[in-house]
């Protein structure tokens, strides 16, 4: 257990905050125009899913951009944009985590101090890990609220979830009172697990100095670091199984995707199917690597209907191993 810090919620900084906050949400924060569904990457094949129109929750979010660029003046949303290209210019989506990778294991307090591993959540299921920038977002918020009405889709596919912030434990507590959550929000420390991700950054100077002191007075330290909106779904081997990583805080993973890439996991589809190179031409499909596991008295066990089930474990039709599904062929069936 760790030592609960001394009180400093986000409704005690008083009147600064709500300036400040008030300053984030409508204008400081907000380039000029309400935007579309970004790109998602699922299984090892990298492929970007395209929306041609915008989930319900990324709809809300648009809304809250329109309104707060109605509030703003061209010359802030103009220099708010420019802080976008700024981060962007700096290659880090190059350097992100994506679907595929191993995600580090890390330790991190939770919001009444408790100590959190990825791993220990991993043994009872699937994780969706979600990074956002702190309570004081808006933009945050929204995608919060649109999680948690989503939690029992996601519970019933056996997935935990849990939020990360840059945000001292009391200030997350704050966050998750005020939006009512009923799952796991933890501390990240200077951003030192979003880093880890390869999706930490520090703010511009052209977001003000005065920005970079009300993120060091919410976090609890001047590091003016910030995690990028990123969402990613672990499986239990701790691989990625899917991944948004955007610059633009107003584009979120849309929950729907997520449900999605819960249910290609657990059906052990993966939602990007790869072509097998032994099945003849067979889509490999897998929670995991979508490999062909060896087996000792076979070649290679052979999946029924000629395809990789599961997470990598490819069954063989028969208990004794010498038939094969007669879709599946070669090396991929050993006796075929």
């Amino acid at each position: 257990m760790l030592p609960r810090p001394a009180r400093f919620g986000i409704d005690s900084i008083g009147h600064r905050t709500v300036e400040l906050a008030q300053m984030a949400a409508l204008g400081l924060l907000v380039s000029a125009a309400p935007v579309g569904a970004a790109n998602a990457q699922c299984g090892k094949c990298k492929q970007p899913h395209a929306q041609a129109e915008p989930g319900p929750m990324q709809t809300k979010l648009n809304e809250m951009a329109a309104m707060a660029a109605e509030r703003t003046d061209q010359a802030k949303l103009d220099a708010r944009q420019q802080a976008l290209d700024e981060i962007r210019d700096t290659g880090i989506l190059d350097h992100a985590l994506t679907a595929g990778q191993t995600a580090p294991d890390f330790q991190l307090p939770d919001a009444t101090g408790e100590t959190v591993q990825l791993s220990d959540l991993l043994e009872a299921g699937p994780v969706v890990l979600t990074f956002y920038r702190g309570g004081w977002c808006p933009f945050c918020n929204i995608q919060l609220h649109a999680y948690q009405e989503h939690l029992d889709d996601f519970k019933e596919l056996d997935a935990q979830l849990v939020a990360i912030s840059p945000q001292t434990p009391d200030n997350s507590i704050s966050t998750k009172e005020k939006l009512d959550l009923d799952f796991t929000v933890l501390s990240d420390p200077g951003n030192t697990v979003a880093d880890a991700f390869g999706i930490r950054y520090t703010v511009p100077d052209s977001l003000g100095e005065g920005f970079a002191e009300y993120i060091a007075e919410i976090n609890g330290d001047d590091s003016k670091t910030l995690p990028l909106a990123a969402t990613y779904v672990i499986d239990t081997d701790g691989v990625i199984r899917y991944a948004f990583v955007e610059v633009d805080y107003k584009l979120r993973a849309e929950p729907g995707d997520i449900v999605d890439s819960l249910k290609a996991m657990k059906a052990g589809d993966s939602a990007c199917r790869m072509q097998g190179s032994r099945g003849k031409g067979k889509a490999c499909q897998g929670g995991s690597s979508c490999a062909m596991m060896q087996n000792k008295n076979n070649k290679g066990a052979c999946a029924q209907n000629g395809s990789c089930e599961g997470d990598g474990a490819c069954a063989a039709k028969d208990s004794d191993q010498k038939g094969c599904s007669k879709n599946c062929s070669g090396d991929a069936c050993g006796k075929g």
